[in-house]
């Protein structure tokens, strides 16, 4: 009878043990986090980066932006500008501006002549960090022009190294507002006459796609 008795009783003991054992593993498994939500998919990623962007002031900055801009009437010579940015803080810029002038002269019966100018400018502009929607920068650049006038070709080209500091406001992410003024290192009539001067202020507005 004692033995019946023994035996009974590892049942009941084995049986507990392994319900204990059962419970246990539920409990674990109720709080693993589904696996779904242990990492997104690279898809998932970039979406979220992309509305990080958006969210972000001027989130069209970014590599591969390209930017058309226009001098500002009263804003300094009348040029056209294209951006290239390399990334959100770098932008290779190029101007361009054109300049025809006719005159009659006061001989009798003499013609009218007409001469053309123009002006290039090559930049690296620099951003530095947003100060609310404005974005402040740092331009290096390389600038060549022709006067509109008659006379030797030597002397009518000019060439400059230029220094700026501007800044842009945006108004959207694909508008904005901005000047610039700085120092130019300006070589004319052949290189034979050299000056430092500030450079004329700038006023332009920008479209980015």
């Amino acid at each position: 009878m004692m033995k019946h008795a023994s035996i009974t009783m590892t049942l009941f003991a084995l049986l507990a043990t392994d319900r204990a054992a059962r419970a246990q593993e539920d409990e674990a498994v109720d709080s693993d986090p589904p696996e779904a939500d242990a990492a997104a998919s690279p898809d998932e990623q970039a979406t979220a980066a992309t509305v990080d962007d958006a969210a972000t002031p001027g989130g069209v900055f970014a590599r591969g932006t390209v930017g058309l801009s226009f001098a500002l009437p009263a804003g300094g010579a009348p040029t056209v500008g294209a951006a290239y940015f390399l990334d959100a803080n770098r932008a290779l810029r190029a101007e361009l501006g054109f300049a025809v002038s006719s005159s009659q002269p006061d001989v009798a019966m003499a013609e009218r002549t007409t001469v053309a100018g123009f002006s290039v400018e090559v930049g690296y502009r620099m951003y530095r960090d947003w100060v609310g929607g404005l974005r402040p920068f740092l331009q290096p650049g390389v600038f060549l022009s022709k006067a509109a006038q008659e006379g030797d070709a030597g002397d009518l080209i000019a060439v400059a190294l230029t220094g700026s500091v501007g800044i842009e406001y945006l108004f959207t992410d694909r508008f904005s507002l901005g000047g610039a003024t700085g120092l130019s290192l300006l070589a004319t009539h052949g290189f034979d006459d050299i000056s430092l001067t500030t450079a004329t202020s700038a006023l332009f507005a920008s479209f980015y796609w």
